[in-house]
């Protein structure tokens, strides 16, 4: 075969999308939908697979911080009640490190609280990808600040 033909063939495969399968931003953000999904379908492995064994979820409240163990005790009711909640990404951000094993991300959902969002943090294990750290957070629009600041006070 000549050498300049083979060549062409090997770039085309390595760069192409045909080459090696989806991108890794494109496996983040299959993956993290998927996850999204299993909370509203309540399928709880769905759900606590996609997060590392020694992965963390911060919750809106202060001070809410939980090891992947601890979630799955205190999730595992409104998961067993057939839905869990209902996130849906209206947009998200994805960056990964140089060596490609390593990931973050920003994320804007639609929820029953209105538009939250979330960043985290994923690993790449020979399976796939893994939440280590994620976290979830109410927004608050800038111009009702001080009514929120006002009303968490009283609810002290």
């Amino acid at each position: 075969m000549n050498k300049s033909l083979f060549l062409i063939i090997v770039l085309i495969l390595f760069v192409s999308p045909f080459g090696l399968g989806q991108s890794a931003e494109a496996e983040i953000d299959s993956m993290m939908n998927r996850w999204h999904r299993a909370a509203a379908a309540a399928d709880y492995d769905g759900f606590f697979g996609a997060i590392d064994d020694d992965g963390e979820y911060l919750g809106t409240e202060a001070y809410e911080r939980w090891s992947k163990n601890e979630f799955m005790i205190w999730a595992k009711p409104f998961f067993d009640r057939g839905k869990a909640w209902d996130f849906k990404a209206l947009k998200r951000n994805i960056r990964i490190n140089k060596s490609g094993d390593f990931a973050w991300f920003d994320e804007y959902l639609d929820t029953w609280m209105g538009t939250c969002t979330a960043s985290g943090v994923l690993v790449r294990k020979d399976t796939g990808w893994f939440i280590k750290h994620y976290h979830l957070s109410v927004t608050v629009p800038n111009s009702l600040i001080n009514d929120f600041i006002t009303l968490i006070k009283a609810g002290k």
